[in-house]
């Protein structure tokens, strides 16, 4: 069984959780600090290793996650958050329209190293550009070209074929994460839109409690659905 799951912080939650109610609420969580966050709706033992995908927004300064998840949040996490789930249990057939919102690690590999493939276009058309004495390209048009391409390599293990003219680059961004022992790295963050027709329903409801991409223990590659 397969859970959809949306949480929100609580603003009366009290002791030392409401001290994390004000951390997070004042924006001092640091980005690779969510999966920590997150992992308080999930967790029951020491032992639990993640097995959910998910994604983190923000409704008048509290975070809001939505999640796909093979059980609902434990009855302890309620004290932190207020939750509302559900089975995923969804209907498709071939050639259902629908509409999607997906946020994507959108790297590449290049030789043993993952590079952002965002930046690296960009940067690519940036230096044709100047060389040619043309106007550097719009970074979120390149952004859209990296993921319609990024998506249709996908395609097909998601039994889908998604809209070419109706995909968006809602936004594009990078983050530093800091991890254990003071070691950093770069997460780049780019969020989609677009219309998809159902081509394999089952391969479909399989893939997406599965998550899409690299990223996601950081809130990335959860993709949300509706009939267009």
């Amino acid at each position: 069984m397969t859970y959809m799951i949306r949480a929100r912080l609580r603003r009366d939650a009290v002791g030392s959780d409401g001290a994390l109610v004000k951390l997070v609420a004042d924006n001092a969580l640091a980005p690779g600090k969510r999966h920590d966050l997150v992992w308080t709706l999930f967790s029951d033992g020491p032992e639990r290793d993640r097995d959910f995908v998910f994604r983190m927004d923000e409704d008048a300064g509290r975070p809001v996650v939505t999640a796909y998840a093979p059980r609902p949040p434990t009855e302890d996490a309620r004290r932190l958050w207020e939750v509302w789930h559900k089975p995923f249990v969804p209907k498709l057939y071939p050639g259902d329209r629908l509409r999607f919102s997906l946020r994507v690690n959108p790297v590449k590999q290049a030789g043993n190293a993952r590079i952002d493939a965002v930046y690296d276009a960009f940067d690519a058309r940036r230096k044709a550009a100047e060389a040619a004495g043309e106007t550097v390209p719009d970074r979120l048009e390149i952004a859209r070209d990296v993921g319609c391409a990024w998506l249709d390599r996908r395609a097909s293990a998601l039994g889908l074929e998604f809209d070419a003219q109706a995909l968006e680059a809602e936004a594009y961004r990078t983050e530093t994460i800091r991890k254990p022992g003071g070691k950093r790295f770069t997460l780049s963050l780019l969020d989609l839109t677009g219309l998809a027709e159902v081509t394999d329903p089952q391969r479909l409801i399989e893939a997406l409690p599965a998550g899409i991409g690299k990223g996601k223990a950081y809130g990335c590659g959860l993709m949300l659905m509706a009939r267009a």
